[in-house]
């Protein structure tokens, strides 16, 4: 747990941290920045339960843990805000907390939100790759195109050519 050293030295020397913004910083926010410290740990715990979830396709699990974290914060934000900032903090970590314990009992309970299909039982055979590319290639006809009814006079000029293969449709000049 690399997080709880780290989370001691913030929340223990919040006032000493905040001396680098000045005396009104320490004085107004060392109460914030240790409940925010503290609420670190409620934090991890959310993020690590709710990527297990992930991890386990428990879709629907994952969606309710995060509005438990939403509606909890929000609501308890709400309420506290009058009371100050040091509050609305507290409102954040119970969020975490709240929503990551539901993720973990998720996670304990062991049974998934929809049953997986069954894997394929299919052998696709030697030389076979998980990427398989097609390749096309375009060939340029000689000639007049298919399709168009032959021509009776013979081209003269080169431009008159131009002219001829520039009125037929890429389609009908390039057969794969």
């Amino acid at each position: 747990m690399v997080q709880v050293p780290a989370v001691a030295v913030v929340a223990a020397g919040s006032g000493l941290l905040l001396l680098v913004f000045g005396g009104g910083y320490t004085e107004a926010a060392s109460g914030l920045l240790t409940v925010l410290a503290l609420a670190a740990l409620a934090v991890a715990l959310n993020t690590w339960a709710c990527f297990g979830l992930k991890l386990a396709q428990r879709m629907k699990q994952l969606i309710t843990a995060n509005a438990v974290l939403a509606c909890t914060t929000i609501g308890l934000a709400l309420w506290w805000a009058p009371q100050g900032l040091v509050r609305v903090g507290c409102a954040w970590g119970i969020g975490n907390l709240a929503a990551g314990l539901f993720a973990t009992a998720a996670l304990l309970r062991g049974r998934p939100s929809a049953p997986r299909p069954p894997e394929p039982d299919i052998d696709p055979g030697p030389g076979w790759s998980p990427v398989d590319t097609l390749q096309l290639r375009a060939v340029r006809l000689p000639g007049p195109t298919a399709g168009a009814p032959p021509s009776t006079a013979p081209p003269s000029t080169a431009a008159s050519s131009a002219a001829a293969s520039s009125a037929a449709t890429p389609a009908e000049r390039y057969r794969p």
